[in-house]
């Protein structure tokens, strides 16, 4: 009778702990959230500087996930349309026509070759609660390079954002028109074009937007 109620007793505790492990697997996968970027909501403007001055526009974004463990940004990625790169600045229909077609060419992104471009983050320290230094893998004109920046995020339920800034070298890349690194200073005089452009993001994801896509 005691053997038996001791087999019942192990069974029990056995039984229990197995639900218990479970559980807290359940709980650990539940805690990972993998969040759609809204590309509508979502913005990202670009900021080129010359001698003579500056230009500063947007980049369309074609699609992107972020993801969050217990809270906290563990990795994420966006394919970026370059074909929707637009310019602010040049009020003038024509001018600023004749610049989005230059920015469009091989001597800038070369979009006949390459529509789209990639960033995908490869790790994530946690500076705090909504702060974070990412290292990501930046791919322009199928050139990769990897660089290291601030990101600003919250998470709350379903939904997240976050904000940044990139200084990108352009050179990296193959773009190297009017470079001072590339071209003669003299020869070029105030057509110099300053090597390294902003990247300045506002992004929205939500899980209603993961379902959609």
């Amino acid at each position: 009778m005691k053997r038996n109620m001791f087999v019942k007793f192990g069974i029990t505790i056995g039984a229990i702990l197995a639900t218990s492990i479970s559980f807290a697997a359940t709980s650990k996968v539940a805690s990972n959230e993998k969040l759609a970027i809204d590309t509508k909501e979502s913005k990202i403007q670009w900021v080129g500087k010359k001698v003579t001055g500056q230009h500063t526009g947007t980049i369309g974004i074609s699609t992107g996930v972020v993801e969050f463990k217990d809270k906290k940004l563990i990795g994420g990625q966006l394919t970026i349309d370059m074909d929707k790169i637009t310019v602010l600045d040049v009020k003038n229909p024509s001018d600023n026509g004749k610049l989005l077609v230059h920015l469009k060419s091989e001597d800038f992104f070369d979009l006949k070759n390459h529509a789209t471009s990639e960033l995908k983050i490869k790790s994530v320290k946690n500076l705090s609660p909504t702060q974070a230094e990412v290292t990501a893998e930046l791919t322009i004109r199928g050139k990769p390079n990897t660089l290291t920046f601030p990101v600003e995020y919250k998470f709350e339920g379903k939904k997240a954002s976050a904000t940044g800034k990139l200084e990108i070298d352009r050179t990296l890349y193959g773009v190297k028109y009017n470079s001072a690194k590339f071209f003669s200073v003299a020869n070029l005089k105030d057509k110099v074009i300053e090597d390294k452009f902003e990247l300045t993001f506002d992004l929205k994801a939500s899980e209603q937007q993961a379902a959609k896509n």
